[in-house]
């Protein structure tokens, strides 16, 4: 997939970029929760972002709300908005919105905040403070020790726990969670990663952090809480094409795969 064409073609609702932080935000059928979750921003962080929402296609009003906020002008926060002309899949929106932000040298910090909801905004607090600081990579890792409002279902939560050590067995990387869709990126970290030669599967999230492990960098887990009991139902992670996905990308990467796009990429890029 060429992100770069897609960024010609897509409708762009943005003007230039001021910000260090750029605050991400996916969404694909959210048009149920999208609202509240710009309602939840936390007000005090309000001057230190600005935001891009990439809406997926969305089948449902998604585009149309996410347009009237723009033009409602409530936030003062910058809005940048990229509705596509297909749906991109997961890992498509993340690398059209990594693509995005390459392009503006005044971004540093990425954060990926889902526009469904389900990661409260006000986690926000919780990560922005790492920007100051030396971390390429932060990610939220939900927690029910820490955490009484942490939702996940025991199933599930057991699930996420047991595959996340499975993976961290296998792959010879620590990680508390492994599927986190609350993290934080350095852009400098990002230019090091040949993004069109990461997957198109829901766990690009772990490649990141199989990238990260290869490059050496500096990697921080927040604990965090995601919100399920008013929220829709969310594809099983436990489902079996999503756990050979899983594994066929552990496979990839102990056959060496991310190792040498990396290689082959760092020779491919200029040096400033």
């Amino acid at each position: 997939m060429d992100t770069d064409v897609i960024l010609r073609d897509v409708k762009r609702l943005d003007g230039a970029v001021n910000k260090k932080i750029l605050v991400y935000i996916p969404c694909y059928n959210c048009a149920g929760k999208v609202r509240q979750t710009f309602q939840e921003i936390p007000n005090e962080l309000y001057g230190q972002f600005e935001c891009l929402i990439v809406d997926n296609h969305s089948t449902d009003n998604t585009k149309n709300i996410i347009e009237e906020i723009i033009r409602e002008k409530i936030y003062p926060f910058k809005i940048h908005f990229i509705s596509t002309n297909k749906n991109l899949g997961y890992a498509g929106s993340q690398k059209l919105a990594y693509r995005f932000a390459l392009q503006h040298e005044c971004i540093s910090h990425v954060i990926m905040l889902h526009g469904d909801g389900q990661y409260p905004p006000i986690l926000l607090n919780y990560i922005m403070p790492y920007t100051g600081q030396d971390y390429e990579l932060v990610y939220g890792y939900r927690t029910k020790s820490k955490h009484s409002k942490e939702e996940t279902p025991w199933p599930r939560y057991i699930t996420i726990k047991v595959l996340s050590w499975i993976e961290s067995c296998l792959l010879g990387i620590k990680q508390k969670e492994w599927y986190s869709g609350f993290v934080m990126y350095r852009t400098d970290f990002l230019r090091k990663i040949p993004l069109e030669k990461l997957s198109s599967t829901m766990h690009i999230d772990g490649e990141f952090f199989m990238c990260a492990h290869i490059l050496n960098a500096k990697t921080y887990a927040v604990p965090i809480y995601k919100r399920y009991k008013t929220f829709k139902k969310m594809n099983n992670l436990t489902g079996v094409s999503v756990i050979i996905r899983i594994f066929q990308l552990i496979y990839k990467y102990r056959r060496g795969y991310y190792r040498q796009i990396i290689h082959e990429y760092s020779n491919q890029t200029p040096v400033p």
